[in-house]
C-alpha cells in the first residue's frame, strides 16, 4: 500500500466496492470555469505541468488517473520515494512515463494507462476518448 493511502482514506461500501476518500483537491468545474488557480493537491499525483506551476486542467486529472491506475494494478507507486518536491518534479519531468510490464497485465490496460501518462498534456487522451477505449468498454 502506498504511504499516502491510509486505512482511513479507504472505504468499502455495502456491495464490497472500494471507495477512495482523499482527493487533495476537489472542485466542481464546468466548461466556463475550467481552471483552479490554487496550488493544492497530493504531490505524487500531480501532472508534470501542474508541478511546474501551471493552472489546474482536466488533462491534469487524466495524468492523476493514470498514476492511480498504475499504482492499483502494480501495488506500488511508479516513481521512487523522494525527499521533496524538487526531486519528485525532476523524476516526473525527466524520466520516461511509467509503463506496466507486458505479460503481467493485459495489453488493453497497459495502453489505457499509457494514454493517460503522456508527459505533454495536449497528447493525453480526452475523457471522451478514454471512455470509448476498449479496456473501459470491455467492463461496461
Amino acid at each position: 500500500m502506498h504511504r499516502d493511502i491510509k486505512p482511513d482514506n479507504i472505504l468499502v461500501n455495502s456491495k464490497g466496492f472500494v471507495k477512495l476518500t482523499d482527493f487533495g483537491i476537489t472542485k466542481q468545474i464546468d466548461a466556463e470555469d475550467s481552471l483552479a488557480g490554487t496550488f493544492v493537491g497530493t504531490m505524487n499525483y500531480m501532472s508534470p505541468e501542474r508541478m511546474e506551476g501551471e493552472k489546474y486542467t482536466y488533462e491534469g486529472d487524466i495524468w492523476s488517473l493514470g498514476i492511480v491506475l498504475h499504482e492499483l494494478a502494480s501495488g506500488q507507486y511508479p516513481y521512487k520515494e523522494t525527499t521533496g518536491f524538487l526531486e519528485m518534479l525532476e523524476q516526473i519531468k525527466y524520466q520516461d512515463s511509467p509503463i506496466l510490464p507486458r505479460g503481467n497485465f493485459s495489453d488493453l490496460l497497459i495502453d489505457f494507462i499509457a494514454r493517460c501518462l503522456k508527459k505533454e498534456s495536449d497528447q493525453r487522451d480526452s475523457v471522451v476518448s478514454l471512455l470509448a477505449h476498449p479496456w473501459i468498454l470491455k467492463y461496461s
